[in-house]
């Protein structure tokens, strides 16, 4: 169920299959109070745990190699597509996501997160396009961090030889000098 009061939004969730009790449900708040077009593009709908170090299948990058589980979202309207793609696989396209009719995406990897330790096998992030009807087809990035909404990644090139100018706003981070940025903070 999700409810939005115009400043937050609210999901609460319990397991299908209800085998964990009162311990299963979920209780999620997320301020929305500040959002835009790329912040307000996802809320995760649903979240089921890893299952091991399986070889994955599904949306190509690899369902269980990221350890952290599988999620879907829940995709706004003006995003015209969806994919995934593997920050620590710099050089890689964005797989295609399938989204429903009504903007429910397929389940999909999530990267761990949290207390498991250890260098990650795989970084899944969601990269999506804006519809050419709100924004000039807007290609951005949300990273899953285990909240309710995904997290906007940005990069900002260094400065490019001596006595040049930092970069004065971030750029999405869907360009290759970007994800090459982002790969060692992944893993």
């Amino acid at each position: 169920m999700l409810l939005l009061d115009g400043d937050r939004v609210v999901r609460y969730g319990e397991p299908a299959d209800a085998t964990d009790g009162p311990r299963g449900r979920e209780l999620a708040f997320a301020r929305t109070d500040e959002a835009n077009v790329t912040t307000a593009a996802a809320l995760t709908l649903s979240r089921s745990p890893a299952k091991g170090s399986g070889t994955g299948t599904g949306n190509g990058i690899g369902n269980d190699s990221a350890d952290g589980g599988r999620a879907r979202y829940l995709l706004a309207p003006w995003i015209a597509r969806a994919g995934t793609r593997d920050l620590l696989r710099t050089g890689e396209a964005a797989k295609p996501l399938a989204v429903s009719a009504d903007g429910v995406t397929e389940e999909t990897a999530v990267p761990r997160t949290g207390d498991a330790g250890g260098a990650c096998a795989a970084w899944p992030v969601l990269e999506l396009t804006s519809s050419a009807r709100i924004v000039e087809k807007h290609a951005f990035v949300l990273a899953d961090l285990g909240a309710l909404t995904p997290v906007h990644l940005t990069y900002t090139p260094l400065p490019d030889g001596p006595g040049a100018v930092a970069a004065r706003q971030p750029r999405e981070a869907t360009g290759p000098a970007a994800r090459a940025a982002w790969a060692p903070v992944a893993s």
